[in-house]
């Protein structure tokens, strides 16, 4: 079994980390998004006040990450532009990316044998080099 692929650079057998893994798996290993823990918590409250948000959304995987900051772009246009018709949605993405393999994901990403299998994609990404 396997997961967490290229998202992990914590480096190996770092004490400090070790420790704090350590403590916490003593306490609690894990827990499903629907539920809140003390930690979750605490970092949600730094986050807000070190930021411009006043409130965050913690998410299971990188690919619901993507999937949430689309949607976010799609009713921030909204929000800002409330009388507009034709609001902005298109995307930017870089070529020789990965995003997921969620259908928004997917039309972020630029390797064609990902995106190939699931075409038609969402429209209105350009992918920069």
């Amino acid at each position: 079994m396997t997961s967490g692929i290229a998202v992990n650079a914590l480096g190996h057998g770092d004490q400090d980390w070790t420790r704090a893994v350590s403590e916490q798996a003593d306490t609690l290993a894990h827990v499903s998004n629907i539920f809140y823990s003390i930690p979750q918590v605490e970092l949600a409250k730094q986050l807000v006040a070190s930021s411009f948000a006043d409130r965050v959304f913690f998410t299971n995987s990188g690919t619901e990450a993507n999937e949430a900051a689309i949607k976010f772009a799609r009713k921030f246009q909204r929000f800002s532009h409330p009388n507009s018709e034709n609001l902005p949605t298109e995307f930017i993405a870089f070529s020789n990316c990965f995003h997921g393999r969620t259908m928004g994901a997917l039309a972020l990403t630029s390797k064609e044998h990902y995106r190939l299998p699931f075409e038609p994609v969402m429209p209105g990404v350009t992918f920069l080099e």
